[in-house]
Parts: structure tokens; C-alpha cells; sequence
């Protein structure tokens, strides 16, 4: 087996790096060759880049992932292939990115330019795109905040919503999914959804008090009491 190892220093914090990172189908924003990638779950991936001057196809799965820590991966159609990438906190805003590329030869001689039509120069220019993605971004576009062990994906009790004045507890978000300061749930592929935990404001046909159920401020039942005190002269 042939190995490839290069890193690179960015300057956001490790949370920002990772989450940036778990959004694949962004990387042939900075992946030279890469025409697409799709995500087919929270663990397979589909491959589509220019190899060596020839379009390749393959599929890939993610075997660890450990949000803030490390991602790893393994190809499970085409040539074989295992990479792994971590992430190492230096400062505060200052994140170590690191690339681990194992790849299968077929010969004694064989490099990987003639297996993969990358090199060493090449991965580390990748991540210096990333450098500059990042950085120039200053924020990740995206994040998926769940774990993956043995290729199985796995709900984290820490990501479990505490309970505000006077609502009620709500529960973890699926895996596969974080919580924004709005209430709005953001997936792997970027794509933003409303989060069932939300309660509406309860309409005027209900109870009749259009008490606010995030608040519990009454609405129209107060508005009424008022009316009727008007129509007694009080």
C-alpha cells in the first residue's frame, strides 16, 4: 500500500474547520478534478472526477466520524482506497488539518499519479483551496454534527435541546442534523428545514385565549375581556 500525508494550518476554529468539512458535496470547490460528489446517506458517498485524464466513478464510505476530531473514510467500489483527516485545535481560531491517504498499487513501481492521477503536491494543494476557502468564508456553509462508529451512524446525547422557561423538554435532533439560533435545522447536503420543536402561536378558534405557547403570554383572551368591560361603561 502507498501512503500520502500532508496538513495544513487554518485560521477559524477547529468546530468551523470540521463542520465546513462535513459538507462533501462542496468539495469540488476545492478538490482539483473532483466534478461531483453525492451524498446518499449519512455514510455512502457517490464520486465523479477526472482521473488521469479519464472520468472515474466510485463509491465510498465513511467508517469514524467524531465531530471536531477526525473523519474517515473507505472506498468500497473501484480501486481501494482509505483516507483519514483530523483536526487539531492549535488556538482558539487557529485549527491543524490533516490528510491521511492510503491507496492499493498494483506493481512495485506503480506511483500513485499513474493509480489516482494525484500526488503529494497535488492533495496539498487541495488544502490550501480549503486554506482559502475557509478563511476567505470565515464560516462553515453547512454542518453535520452526528457520529459515525463502525460505519453506523449514532445519535450524540449531547446534542440534546435543554428545556426553556415554561416549555416543554424537547428531544435530541436527529442524527444527522443540527440546531441553529433560529429554529431552523441544517443537514449535511446544507438543506434547511423547520424544527418540529417549534410550537406555533395558538389560533383564535382554539381555546379561545391565543395564549403564545413559546411564551405563554395570552393574546386574544385578553383583547375580549377588554371589550365586554367597555360595553359595561367600566
Amino acid at each position: 500500500m502507498g501512503t500520502i500525508r500532508e496538513s495544513v494550518e487554518v485560521a477559524v476554529p477547529v468546530r468551523t474547520a470540521y463542520d465546513q468539512w462535513t459538507q462533501f458535496e462542496q468539495f469540488p470547490r476545492f478538490m482539483a478534478g473532483v466534478e461531483s460528489v453525492h451524498q446518499l446517506d449519512d455514510t455512502h458517498l457517490h464520486w465523479v472526477a477526472e482521473v488521469g485524464g479519464h472520468r472515474a466513478e466510485w463509491d465510498a464510505e465513511i467508517t469514524e466520524q467524531i465531530p471536531d476530531a477526525r473523519i474517515a473514510w473507505r472506498s468500497t467500489s473501484g480501486r481501494e482506497t482509505n483516507g483519514l483527516v483530523t483536526f487539531d485545535a492549535l488556538e482558539p481560531a487557529r485549527t491543524l488539518v490533516t490528510v491521511d491517504f492510503e491507496y492499493e498499487t498494483e506493481g512495485v513501481t506503480e506511483g500513485l499519479g499513474s493509480v489516482l492521477g494525484i500526488d503529494d503536491r497535488h492533495v496539498k494543494s487541495d488544502l490550501e483551496r480549503f486554506r482559502e476557502l475557509i478563511e476567505t468564508q470565515g464560516e462553515a456553509t453547512g454542518a453535520w454534527r452526528g457520529e459515525v462508529h463502525d460505519g453506523e451512524p449514532r445519535t450524540r446525547l449531547a446534542d440534546e435541546i435543554p428545556p426553556g422557561p415554561g416549555a416543554e423538554a424537547q428531544t435530541a435532533p436527529a442524527v444527522g442534523s443540527i440546531e441553529s439560533g433560529d429554529g431552523i435545522r441544517q443537514t449535511r447536503g446544507g438543506e434547511a428545514a423547520p424544527d418540529p420543536g417549534m410550537a406555533a402561536r395558538d389560533p383564535a378558534g382554539g381555546s379561545g385565549t391565543g395564549t403564545d405557547l413559546r411564551t405563554g403570554e395570552a393574546g386574544l383572551g385578553f383583547e375580549q375581556e377588554d371589550a365586554a368591560a367597555r360595553e359595561r361603561g367600566v
